[in-house]
């Protein structure tokens, strides 16, 4: 892992903003910013126009980037461990296998971000706009999703386990294949019409059969999908339901 200095992070940051003013001329001047496999932990760099950076394997555990613009920039396999990405503008950022725990990610443009295989436990990603995210296999394990807009993400695999999706726009999601266990699901018009695999089925089917209700229709409809409802995949932990007396 490589030291990087301030004065020689500066440089490098002048001879970046130099290549983004002139990449597309005949006459390139400066250099585009490889800072892959550095270590740039607690490094303030607030504000930094680091668009298309290399970022391959650094440390920047707890590195402040609020507001800053990494668009195409290239997080892979980093670690972004407590990292303040807030109000950052990470468009088209790719943050394959990259690990996030803990990142602050309030506000942030994350539209067609890649996180295929990253680590997003505990991050903060309300008010994120996620659109056209590809979150493949990511771990979002107890993430904060609040209020962020998820249209058209693929959430292939990955796991929501405890996440909070408190007014989140899931409306019509595929949710197939997605672990959801301890996860707060609003009961809004955002988390309608989800396609949903039959461990989800089961899961919707068993909460709804443990609710105590005093209608006798209601009572009649928990009793027939029991058997269903018991193929809970933590029936064990949980409890077996057995059927209610109808009527009483």
């Amino acid at each position: 892992m490589q030291i990087i200095e301030k004065q020689e992070l500066e440089q490098i940051l002048v001879e970046h903003k130099k290549w983004l003013l002139t990449r597309r001329s005949e006459t390139v001047e400066g250099k585009r910013a490889d800072l892959s496999h550095t270590d740039l932990a607690k490094a303030d760099l607030a504000y930094a126009d680091l668009r298309y950076a290399d970022f391959t394997g650094a440390d920047l555990t707890g590195t402040n980037l609020t507001g800053a613009n990494l668009r195409n920039a290239n997080f892979t396999g980093a670690n972004l461990r407590e990292i303040n990405f807030r109000y950052a503008d990470l468009k088209q950022a790719d943050f394959t296998g990259a690990d996030l725990t803990g990142a602050n990610l309030t506000g942030a443009n994350l539209l067609g971000v890649n996180f295929t295989n990253a680590v997003l436990e505990h991050a903060n990603l309300s008010n994120a706009n996620l659109s056209y995210a590809i979150l493949e296999h990511a771990n979002l394990s107890n993430a904060n999703l609040s209020y962020a807009v998820l249209k058209h993400v693929d959430l292939t695999g990955a796991s929501l386990r405890g996440a909070s999706l408190r007014s989140l726009s899931l409306r019509e999601a595929d949710m197939r294949g997605k672990d959801l266990d301890f996860c707060a699901i609003p009961l809004s018009c955002g988390s309608l019409r989800w396609k949903i695999d039959r461990r989800l089925a089961v899961q919707f089917l068993y909460h709804f059969c443990s609710f105590e209700c005093d209608d006798k229709e209601i009572q009649a409809a928990q009793n027939s999908l029991l058997a269903l409802a018991n193929e809970f995949h933590r029936v064990k932990e949980c409890g077996e339901l057995k059927a209610k007396p109808e009527g009483n």
